[in-house]
C-alpha cells in the first residue's frame, strides 16, 4: 500500500482498504491500523458495516470510533441473520458459500443494519462522501428482488435516511 500510495501522489486517486472477511483487514481495528501505518492521504478506508455485522466484529459505534476519520467510501447493504448465534465461517474470500451462510441479504432498510443511525454518525464525523449500494444479487439472487426494483427501493430508503440526517442537523 505504501508503494501504491506513492503512485497515487499528485493524482485524484484515493486507494480504499475495505474491512472484509478473508483478508488482513477483516475488522475495523485492523483496517484502521493498516491505513494509519501507511500514513498517506491517498490511502483511506472503505467502510462496510454489513461485513462487520455478519462476521460478529465491531458494531457501528465501535467501527466508526476507530476508523471514522479515515473513511473515504461507504458500501451500503443490508441483511438479517438466519441464526445470530452461529459463528461466521467462510472458506472463500470473495463470497460466502451457500452452505456456510448465516445471513440472508436484504434490500437496504429491510434488514438489521441501522443505516439511519450510521449515516447520522458519519455526518457527525464530517463524512459527506460517496455511498454505494452493494446489492448482492449476483451472489444471492434467491434473497433479493430483481436489481431494478431492489436498487430503486434501496436508493429511496437511503434518500429518506439522508433527508432525516439533514433535518436533524438543522
Amino acid at each position: 500500500m505504501v508503494e501504491l500510495s506513492d503512485h497515487a501522489e499528485g493524482t485524484d486517486v484515493v486507494l480504499c482498504v475495505e474491512n472484509h472477511f478473508g483478508t488482513m483487514t477483516r475488522t475495523a481495528e485492523t483496517t484502521a491500523r493498516l491505513v494509519r501505518e501507511v500514513s498517506s492521504p491517498r490511502v483511506r478506508v472503505l467502510y462496510d458495516q454489513a461485513n462487520l455485522t455478519f462476521t460478529h466484529d465491531e458494531d457501528y459505534h465501535e467501527a466508526l470510533a476507530v476508523q471514522g476519520d479515515l473513511v473515504a467510501h461507504v458500501h451500503v447493504k443490508d441483511l438479517v441473520f438466519k441464526d445470530a448465534s452461529r459463528p461466521f465461517v467462510a472458506s472463500e474470500t470473495a463470497r460466502v458459500r451457500e452452505d456456510e451462510r448465516a445471513v440472508t441479504s436484504r434490500v437496504v432498510g429491510d434488514g438489521i443494519v441501522p443505516w439511519g443511525s450510521i449515516l447520522g454518525e458519519l455526518a457527525g464525523l464530517g463524512y459527506d462522501g460517496l455511498l454505494s449500494i452493494e446489492y448482492e444479487y449476483r451472489w444471492h439472487p434467491q434473497d433479493l428482488e430483481a436489481p431494478a426494483v431492489g436498487f430503486a427501493r434501496s436508493a429511496d430508503v437511503l434518500r429518506g435516511f439522508l433527508a432525516a440526517v439533514r433535518e436533524g442537523a438543522r
